[in-house]
């Protein structure tokens, strides 16, 4: 579970009534400590939600652990949708997971001069559907 969009869509998610699952790049022994605590607490009481780490209780957050998790995310998902990100995002690795699993990809076009549009814009050049709407995603 990350923040930014990643937690707004969680908290949506619950807000309708759906079911949410939280995959964390981490062990759940260090879940103390994240930053996202309370919406992870929500998440694992609501009964509408779970949280999981595919590593030991302990481990600690890496980079390795977060893009072994974005496999994991992109493995889950039905389609990938990116609402924002710069080139460099970890988000990428997401993307890739999943166009290797054979799962879409789609992308919220932005700004051409900022640097949190250039990864969404690279992604529908290469691609990737651009969603301008609620109805541009339906799958």
């Amino acid at each position: 579970m990350a923040e930014g969009v990643d937690a707004e869509a969680q908290q949506a998610a619950l807000k309708a009534g759906g079911q949410t699952i939280g995959v964390l790049g981490f062990g759940i022994a260090r879940l103390t400590s994240f930053s996202n605590l309370a919406l992870c607490k929500r998440v694992a009481v609501s009964g509408a939600g779970c949280l999981v780490s595919p590593f030991e209780a302990f481990t600690t957050a890496s980079k390795y652990t977060f893009l072994e998790r974005n496999k994991i995310i992109a493995g889950l998902a039905d389609a990938i949708l990116v609402i924002e990100a710069s080139r460099k995002s970890g988000c990428m690795s997401t993307v890739d997971a999943a166009l290797e699993l054979g799962k879409e990809a789609f992308a919220v076009p932005g700004n051409v001069f900022s640097y949190l549009s250039m990864g969404t814009n690279d992604l529908i050049k290469q691609g990737a559907k651009p969603v301008t709407c609620v109805e541009d995603i339906v799958v």
